[in-house]
């Protein structure tokens, strides 16, 4: 039996007993996974989901956390005398497939959490908009507004008056006769 599975943007296929890198995920070396993106399953019964396959799961447990081999990005551009190198090295899992689980149990504890947090936030919000405004806060608004003067534009210094520019005589191409 083996299985399509996604994460970190990539699709592998995985069989019991396999070793796969992915991309890095959090945990330690010893931890097991899930992985609920499954897109495919193929053995007894061949079923694809669309996209993914409900209440199926992938188990694994973490190997390694390592860092690939490193990449050299070299930059340069030609007759500028720019150049540039730097070394990369992309950090990854290395997983290890223990079961493939057709029978998985969904994990709709942190939905709720979330959904609960909002409920007990909206009645302060209620309490707040309902208390009455002071008249008091709307008097010193109306004070603050009449006591600021006007503000003046800053003029430059090299701008010339227009009496001066008008002043000027444009030279003609033409004598006059």
């Amino acid at each position: 039996m083996y299985a399509v599975v996604e994460t970190g943007g990539k699709q592998y296929r995985v069989q019991k007993g396999s070793v796969f890198h992915v991309e890095k995920l959090p945990g330690n070396v010893g931890d097991s996974v899930q992985l609920d993106s499954v897109l495919l399953v193929a053995g007894d019964k061949f079923s694809v989901g669309t996209p993914y396959i409900p209440h199926t799961a992938i188990l694994c447990k973490i190997k390694t956390q390592d860092r690939d081999k490193k990449i050299i990005v070299f930059r340069y551009k030609r007759r500028e005398g720019f150049r540039k190198k730097i070394g990369h090295r992309q950090p990854y899992t290395e997983l290890e497939v223990v079961d493939i689980d057709l029978a998985a149990k969904a994990k709709p504890a942190p939905v709720a959490a979330k959904v609960e947090t909002k409920k007990e936030a909206a009645p302060k919000v209620a309490a707040a908009v309902s208390a009455p405004k002071t008249p008091e806060v709307k008097e010193t608004k109306k004070v603050a507004k009449q006591e600021a003067a006007p503000v003046k534009k800053k003029t430059s210094a090299l701008k010339v008056p227009k009496a001066q520019a008008k002043t000027t005589k444009k030279p003609t191409s033409k004598p006059k006769k």
